[in-house]
């Protein structure tokens, strides 16, 4: 079980936090998740992990610094029941619009269901929405990322079919209320990153790299 340090002058200015050195904020975290942070409409730092609860249980839940720089509990989003004597190595996807809404994608194989979900949350990560299946789980979707830019939201993920890797994304035009059809926009058959979403303000892009085809960036809204 991982605890879980945040250098605070790493994602805002530490002068405007009061603070300069690294804090553990958290324990029981599964290690070798990907940890997803953002900044909510009040540039404070939200953190999403996948914690360790007992019985070996996987969920994710979320911890965040309030306006007026406190450090609250981590509280638990997630209840997919997900047991397992390891860690999945799959970590969650967080980003916030400018509207306050948390868009999060996660991977689980719980009680709940099998794979790549999304939803979102309008109370700052209280409650969220009902889960959105991503992809398929029969073509092993996992390593997502998910990306908000005004209305628009941007999902991406790897696939692989036995023999190539696909990336496949989705987009939306309300807030991620509706969903584009399923695209895929980049593949290989050699080692690859997982894909990254990134935004120049207006529109939204797939950061991927593979061994035999190199850097690539696509648009995809």
């Amino acid at each position: 079980r991982g605890d879980l340090s945040l250098y605070y002058s790493s994602l805002v200015p530490a002068r405007r936090l009061g603070v300069s050195s690294e804090h553990k904020i958290a324990k029981f975290l599964c290690s070798c998740c990907r940890t997803a942070m953002a900044l909510d409409i009040n540039d404070q730092p939200v953190i999403l992990a996948r914690f360790v609860y007992p019985g070996n249980i996987r969920d994710h839940g979320i911890l965040k610094l309030d306006i007026n720089r406190k450090l609250g509990e981590p509280w638990r989003v997630t209840f997919d029941d997900w047991k397992i004597e390891g860690c999945p190595t799959s970590g969650p996807a967080l980003s916030i619009s400018n509207d306050g809404r948390y868009h999060m994608s996660w991977f689980t194989q719980g009680k709940q269901g099998t794979g790549l979900f999304y939803a979102w949350s309008d109370d700052n990560g209280k409650t969220f929405s009902d889960r959105f299946k991503i992809g398929n789980s029969e073509k092993m979707s996992g390593k997502s990322d998910v990306l908000a830019v005004g209305n628009k939201v941007a999902l991406a993920w790897k696939t692989f079919d036995g023999n190539t890797t696909h990336i496949e994304v989705i987009h939306s035009e309300d807030r991620g209320i509706h969903w584009s059809a399923v695209k895929s926009v980049a593949q290989t058959q050699s080692k690859s990153q997982h894909p990254s979403l990134i935004s120049d303000g207006k529109h939204i892009f797939v950061s991927w790299n593979s061994l035999d085809n190199g850097f690539r960036l696509v648009a995809i809204d």
